[in-house]
């Protein structure tokens, strides 16, 4: 019951109208749609941040054992598929990360869905991810899918990085995480970690193994790729409010005070915001007075 005349228009422009109105609307179905086939994590998310040989990757193991939350390491992942000689993708991640540089963004979100999404956990309260986002492009992308309940930076002096790079093992058995650095300078001491067998072989048996990606010429331009795309991501957490760092100088054995000082920032950010009352002087507002006469 539109009448074309009454609003002062030709039969031919009120189809064009209605023609447009209908159009307008499945466009606005369909972007409903699409926008509904990203899902959103629903439960707590922990980001570890900081450079390569910070430690972050044994501190993730440690809390995810306290918080009964996984722990999802990019990094030890993207290691696993380099390994596969028949996988495509695998070889491609291989030649990027042996040259220390960053795997691209959608690969890395490929991955970060497949891990999110997969419910193999259902009373875990949420996910530590280890080594992501490890640019502010794929942190934004990681906002659309989630919620970021805290970022933790790790940090230590770059001489004292490379002593402890340059000493990781790796069983290539079972993939335990060795270092034979022992590392004394100035207000930081971290004994090396061995295994109980001695330097050489892992309690399994196991050879320990230099990884290609911590050899010294590979390891200068991984340091040097993190502080130019990783390292912005301080900044871009800490505007969000979430972001929390710590230096481990005595390493490992700080885990008690890092896991009380984590545990305290958390719950300081899910306390609830106090209202200030609104003061207008406080701004420097002027109050007209009234006068009686």
């Amino acid at each position: 019951g539109i009448n074309a005349e009454y609003m002062g228009l030709s039969k031919k422009e009120m189809v064009s109208l209605l023609c447009n109105l209908l159009f307008g609307a499945f466009n606005c179905t369909k972007l409903t749609c699409a926008e509904k086939k990203q899902q959103i994590y629903q439960k707590t998310m922990i980001i570890l941040l900081g450079a390569p040989g910070v430690g972050k990757g044994t501190y993730g193991k440690l809390l995810s054992q306290d918080w009964n939350m996984p722990v999802f390491s990019t990094g030890d992942y993207l290691r696993s598929l380099a390994k596969d000689p028949n996988s495509e993708i695998g070889q491609r991640v291989k030649k990027i990360m042996d040259s220390g540089a960053l795997v691209d963004d959608k690969t890395m979100m490929d991955v970060i869905d497949n891990r999110l999404f997969k419910d193999d956990l259902p009373d875990a309260k949420g996910i530590i991810l280890d080594g992501f986002p490890r640019t502010v492009s794929q942190a934004d992308l990681l906002d659309k899918r989630a919620k970021v309940g805290a970022a933790v930076n790790f940090y230590l002096r770059d001489d004292v990085l490379m002593q402890k790079l340059c000493g990781r093992r790796e069983c290539d058995k079972c993939k335990k995480a060795y270092n034979v650095a022992d590392v004394k300078t100035g207000d930081y001491v971290m004994p090396p970690l061995l295994p109980k067998s001695g330097s050489t072989k892992c309690d399994c048996g196991g050879p320990l193994m230099l990884r290609d990606d911590d050899k010294p010429a590979v390891i200068q331009n991984r340091l040097k790729v993190y502080y130019e795309k990783t390292a912005p991501l301080e900044e871009y957490y800490k505007k969000k409010g979430v972001l929390m760092s710590y230096e481990p100088k005595k390493g490992l054995t700080e885990y008690p005070t890092i896991k009380q000082r984590i545990d305290e920032f958390i719950k300081e950010l899910k306390a609830p915001k106090k209202i200030q009352s609104f003061s207008p002087n406080k701004f420097n507002i002027l109050i007209p007075v009234s006068y009686t006469h």
